[in-house]
Parts: C-alpha cells; sequence; structure tokens
C-alpha cells in the first residue's frame, strides 16, 4: 500500500506549516523506527533517538509544549529564540512552551532522549503546577544544565520505564497509569533541576493564572494583533493589570512579550524561507514593509536584510 502523502497547508502569504514551526509532526509522519517513540493521548511525547527527529526535520520549530531532552552521546549545538548553547554528554536541555528551537551542528554518533508534555497535561495533572511553572520560567534564562551521573541515570531509567509503558496494549487504567508515572517522573526531574538553579515562589496564583492564558493567546494571535489592550479585552482584565501581572510572574511586561515572541517567529521566517521581506511582513500582519523594518531593527539591532546576509555568513 503506497503512504499518503503528508498534507502540507499553504498558510497566508505563500507559506506553509513547515515553514513555519508552528505544527507538532506526528510520530507516523517521521517515518523512524517506531519502536523508539511513544505518545500518550496526545499530551505526553517520547523519544529515544532524538536523531532520527533532527535528521528529519532540521528546521527550526517552535515546541507547542515544555520538552525536556537529555544528551546521551556525543554533543550538539543548538539555539534558543536565537541564542547559541552546546551540549554534551549528561546536559539537560530544558525548553518552555512556545521556544523556537534550532539544531545548528549534530556531532556524529551524537544521540539523546527526550520527554515532551503539553501545558494542559501539566495543568490538569500537576498537583504543584505553578511552582513547576515557576520552575519553567527560570529554565528560560538557563535552559542548559549539566548534572551528575548517578542524576543522568536515575532520568535515563525514568524515561524506559515510561517509553516501555507506551507500548503496553490498550487496557483499562492503562492511560491513568501512564499519567501516574508522568507525575512522579516530572516532580523527580524538578526535583533535579531546582537544584541547580534559584527558583522564585510565585505569590500570587492568580497572576500565574492569567500568565498562564495571557502566553496562550499570543501564541494563537500574534499574527493578528501586537497591542496589550487586545490581549486584555480577551482575558477581561484592563491593560495595565494585564502589564502588571504578567511582569510580576515573568520579569518581562506583556508588550515586550509580545515584540520578543513576534521577533523570534520573523527571524524565523526569514533564516528558513526564501520569501521576500514584504510577504514576510504581510504574513506577520505588519501594515507595509517599512513598518516592519523598523520593527525588526529595533528589536534585533538588524534590518531584514542585513539580518539575512548575516545568516548566509554563518
Amino acid at each position: 500500500m503506497q503512504k499518503e502523502k503528508k498534507h502540507t497547508e499553504v498558510l497566508p502569504g505563500g507559506f506553509s506549516n513547515e515553514e513555519t514551526g508552528s505544527e507538532i509532526p506526528e510520530i507516523q509522519d517521521l517515518d523512524v523506527d517506531q519502536s523508539d517513540w511513544g505518545l500518550i493521548e496526545k499530551e505526553i511525547f517520547i523519544g529515544r533517538n532524538l536523531r532520527q527527529v533532527v535528521e528529519k526535520r532540521p528546521s527550526a520549530q517552535r515546541m507547542d509544549m515544555v520538552f525536556v531532552a537529555l544528551c546521551t552521546r556525543g554533543s550538539v549545538l543548538f539555539k534558543i529564540d536565537g541564542q547559541s548553547f552546546k551540549a554534551g554528554r549528561g546536559s539537560l536541555i530544558l525548553v518552555a512552551p512556545g521556544r523556537m528551537v534550532q539544531i545548528e551542528y549534530l556531532k556524529e554518533n551524537s544521540n539523546g532522549i527526550g520527554i515532551g508534555i503539553t501545558r494542559n497535561f501539566l495543568k490538569n495533572a500537576i498537583v504543584e503546577y505553578s511552582n513547576l511553572w515557576s520552575l519553567m520560567l527560570e529554565a528560560q534564562k538557563q535552559p542548559l544544565v549539566r548534572i551528575l551521573p548517578s542524576e543522568t541515570k536515575l532520568i535515563e531509567n525514568l524515561h524506559t520505564q515510561l517509553l516501555q509503558a507506551s507500548h503496553l496494549p490498550e487496557r483499562p487504567f492503562k492511560f491513568e497509569m501512564l499519567r501516574s508515572l508522568m507525575q512522579a517522573a516530572a516532580y523527580q526531574m524538578a526535583m533535579i533541576v531546582s537544584s541547580y538553579m534559584e527558583v522564585r515562589p510565585l505569590d500570587n496564583n492568580r497572576d500565574f493564572n492569567l500568565y498562564f492564558r495571557f502566553t496562550q493567546a499570543v501564541a494563537q494571535n500574534y499574527r493578528q494583533s501586537r497591542r496589550v489592550d487586545f490581549y486584555a479585552d480577551k482575558l477581561c482584565v484592563t491593560p495595565k493589570y494585564l502589564s502588571a501581572s504578567v511582569k510580576a510572574v515573568s520579569g518581562k511586561t506583556a508588550n515586550r512579550w509580545i515584540d520578543e515572541y513576534v521577533t523570534v517567529e520573523a527571524r524565523n521566517l526569514l533564516r528558513v524561507s526564501t520569501h521576500s521581506v514584504r510577504q514576510v511582513s504581510d504574513y506577520l500582519n505588519f501594515p507595509d514593509a517599512s513598518f516592519f523594518t523598523k520593527f525588526f531593527k529595533k528589536n534585533t539591532g538588524l534590518t531584514p536584510r542585513e539580518f539575512r546576509e548575516k545568516m548566509r555568513q554563518q
């Protein structure tokens, strides 16, 4: 039987969903060894051979989940939102939802394992969700942690147990069992990571819940609007209150958060596509290319054309 060709959606401006990096691929679409992967109720993603995915999808990808990767062999150069990092064996990589990840160089024979968890799973299954999220906020500043060999072994064992359990036959209570395993794994990984960074407890759960809804709204509407009042209206609060809450949780104003999100998306589109600056501007819903150029230079220090030239020289 001929394998059905994956549908690539053409988005406004002539961009495809692959170019924008907005879609998390289904495992069966990657043409990889299925025994190395597990997908649980589209809530938990488990991978034993990350090299396969990197080779199949080398372009930048925006993560729509919390993703934790452990380098088990060799080394890898990568970028998160344009910032460069190098991970070696025993390095733990922490990626928060909405971050853009680009693999720059994967050393021969390098590999890793990974676990991805959706925001909804964390919110619904983790009792101390806000505390775990405060850890992810800190991880945005420090996404790479070198852990001890004993901690590496613990995470490898947790990962193996989850992957094996995900391949069990479908039976009553399977998902409940997997959810409990994932809860335990999440807490154990959080315990390890928290020993390497200073985690600031969130003082106000209401602020955190608003921040969480705000980040989701930006991810869904960043092309439609870059105005704080647009998001405040959607969330039924005043712009002033929204900005204060977002800053209390993340350390950045709502306006800065929106600008950074759009800038990362613009950088990715300019890097991976052959579309003109005007087409990128249209796709991101700027009034014109001149306005987009001013916005991009204000946030990166380079014009779109200068940025592209710099990328070609690297």
